[in-house]
């Protein structure tokens, strides 16, 4: 008969013990296992059984009287009890202790833009094999209906809790929203909304015997955008919740994420020497939701002919709002395009649907080509494509002759007259006071700079909100006096983004086998950065040079030396540089890696016994570069300080840093 001891704990996170016992540590030392638990701290990170496994390398290390060691791609984990301690069982907790995790994980994920084409490995195969079983789901349900449009189901999460009733609390909203519709005389222009939408089938009037007066209901508002070509946009909230019970949104999968398409879409923009864009008009509003699904797309309205009798509509297409509608979008127009691949009568026709399915983000169509016949034959051929299911209008290019010059592609602005991109930075007036956290964030969040080359000027705020961090300050509460004086001073030079103005077509004249990709990584006690440019020498023997791509990393919060950081900025350089040349298709380009850490390039190019931290990074960097594309350069001459260091907007743009060191234009010989 065998016995277990099991306990009752009324708080399950008890802090985790210190790792103690002389002679099991001794025998885990001498066998190069190192642990770093030495005091008892609260638990940081619980890791599911489900993602466990998949981070166990198959190393073990038994102790005589001690826990097993068993390595992990995070470290040493110790699993079982300490039979050598004299402490209470109740006390000697069974340990399960990962000793070592991703130290810059706190803050620093604050903005996922920093880490676009530059995840961890690990997180992102965990996070691959669960989008591509929603991808299968929608493929296997998704067909034609009758109409000829594509019927799709909402993508449901496994075992999610049942939406609860919350017509009660939408009764209310709806109430608020009419009248602040007759206050700004909107009124007639939203029901003029309803009524079109009525008129094509976007939505249905359930009928009375359908109605149940209890259920799930979308409130609505009403968003004026007096420049737009649609001066009213009707916005949909399906993160609504009541009673505790869950919104539509959180009971629905998001899809992949399709932000993490914005930088390489970009990139392949600036590729070629024309830029085209084009969009897909009501591109929601011509997906079918099958009638399974429709009834949680209810929403509440008022009746024409009875002002103060409401009716309930419900939804027959994609609803914009909803979690998961970006992804069906994308999907429905990547499953259409894979169909047209198949059925392409020609090799062009094939090539130009190819380069269309890399050139989606949402609705929006941008890519880029070589001559006007390519892009005309590019044009013609994308909308005859898509029009069999979507239409693809409103096409833009390089130099039109369109009265308006400028335009927004995928968050920045294209001034197409001299075919370069900006920032937008519309700030104007002063903060109001007194200045609170949240206040910090929203507006940092408010500079789109998905290709980084800002970022010299965006680590200002992260820094400023790590502090703020540090000191438990609440969202809503007013920040130090010294913080808002530096904020306010960072915030009121916005508005010279605007003079930062980039090439589009960075890549004029490049040949791939003459072309140069270089690296430049570097640290500071305040970040971590890496900024990649392309050299393109010419026939004068000197070169042209351009920025490309820059990351910059808050450092974490816990202290960190600078050759770590500098090992983390060589990862990020590695990982940045492995994403970019796969999207620019220059796989025959001459790669360059410097950094200014002579510590660095040596834990690079040496085989030597390291902490795990710098090992795992070493190799990662191995795996993606050529060790003997690494380099050193003086301090003073490496662009990427400036980003680790950060810097005011003037400086920035003073600074004219996307345009490269000077040194890197000149001829190779000198």
């Amino acid at each position: 008969m065998s016995y277990i001891t099991a306990y009752d704990e009324k708080r399950i996170c008890r802090d985790l013990p210190a790792v103690k016992g002389d002679k099991w540590c001794q025998s885990l030392s001498d066998a190069g296992v190192y642990v770093h638990d030495n005091v008892s701290e609260p638990i940081s990170l619980l890791i599911g059984a489900d993602i466990a496994g998949r981070l166990y390398t198959g190393k073990i290390h038994q102790t005589e009287q001690g826990p097993t060691a068993s390595e992990t791609k995070l470290g040493w984990v110790l699993l079982g009890k300490d039979s050598t301690s004299e402490q209470s069982s109740h006390t000697d907790a069974t340990l399960a202790v990962f000793t070592m995790f991703s130290e810059n994980a706190k803050i620093t994920d604050l903005w996922d833009l920093d880490v676009l084409g530059i995840r961890d490995p690990v997180e992102t195969l965990s996070k691959e094999a669960h989008q591509a079983k929603v991808v299968r789901q929608f493929q296997e349900t998704t067909r034609l209906n009758e109409e000829g449009r594509y019927e799709v189901h909402l993508p449901w999460k496994e075992n999610h809790p049942p939406l609860s009733n919350n017509r009660a609390s939408v009764e209310k909203r709806l109430v608020r929203l009419t009248s602040k519709l007759h206050d700004e005389h909107l009124y007639d222009d939203y029901q003029a909304v309803f009524d079109s939408w009525l008129s094509d089938g976007i939505i249905e009037q359930i009928s009375v015997n359908e109605i149940e007066n209890s259920g799930y209901y979308l409130p609505h508002r009403h968003v004026v955008k007096e420049n737009s070509s649609t001066r009213i946009r009707l916005v949909f909230d399906a993160s609504a919740s009541c009673n505790d019970g869950p919104s539509l949104n959180q009971c629905l999968e998001t899809g992949p994420n399709l932000i993490e398409l914005i930088t390489n879409i970009l990139l392949r923009f600036m590729r070629n020497k024309i830029g085209v864009a084009a969009d897909i008009k009501k591109a929601f509003l011509q997906i079918e939701v099958t009638p399974a699904d429709r009834d949680v797309l209810k929403f509440l309205w008022w009746k024409r002919d009875s002002p103060h009798e409401m009716i309930v509509y419900r939804h027959r297409r994609v609803v914009f709002g909803v979690n998961g509608s970006p992804f069906l979008l994308g999907a429905t127009i990547e499953l259409h395009l894979d169909s047209a691949l198949k059925n392409s009568v020609s090799n062009e026709e094939e090539e130009i649907i190819k380069k269309l399915k890399k050139s989606f983000y949402v609705d929006n169509c941008v890519a880029s080509v070589q001559s006007p016949e390519e892009e005309s034959k590019f044009r013609s051929t994308a909308t005859e494509v898509m029009l069999r299911a979507f239409d693809l209008r409103g096409w833009e290019r390089t130099h039109d002759d369109a009265e308006k010059s400028k335009s927004s592609i995928l968050g920045l602005i294209w001034d197409k007259r001299n075919d370069c991109l900006l920032i937008n930075a519309c700030f104007t007036g002063e903060i109001k006071q007194p200045l609170k956290k949240k206040k910090i964030l929203s507006t940092a969040h408010k500079i789109f700079d998905p290709l980084g080359w800002a970022c010299p000027t965006l680590l200002c705020p992260k820094l400023l909100l790590q502090q703020l961090w540090s000191k438990n300050l609440a969202w809503d509460t007013e920040v130090p006096h010294e913080v808002a004086m530096e904020f306010t001073k960072w915030q009121s030079q916005l508005s010279r983004l605007a003079e930062l103005k980039i090439k589009r077509w960075i890549f004029e004249g490049v040949q791939e086998n003459s072309a140069q990709l270089h690296m430049f990584v570097d640290a500071s006690k305040y970040a971590y950065a890496a900024a990649l440019f392309i050299r393109i020498p010419t026939s004068q023997g000197d070169a042209n040079v351009h920025l490309i791509q820059a990351k910059a990393r808050v450092a974490p919060t816990k202290k960190v030396s600078i050759p770590r950081m500098e090992i983390l900025a060589a990862t990020l350089g590695a990982r940045l540089m492995s994403t970019a040349r796969k999207t620019l298709e220059l796989l025959q380009a001459q790669e360059f890696f410097w950094s200014d850490s002579t510590t660095t390039l040596s834990w690079i190019t040496r085989n030597k016994q390291r902490s795990r931290l710098i090992l795992n990074r070493v190799q990662e960097i191995r795996e993606l570069t050529d060790v003997a594309a690494w380099r050193h350069v003086p301090g003073e001459l490496n662009p990427a300080d400036l980003p680790s260091r950060g810097c005011s907007v003037s400086q920035l743009v003073e600074s004219q840093w996307w345009n490269g060191p000077a040194w890197l234009k000149l001829a190779e010989s000198e």
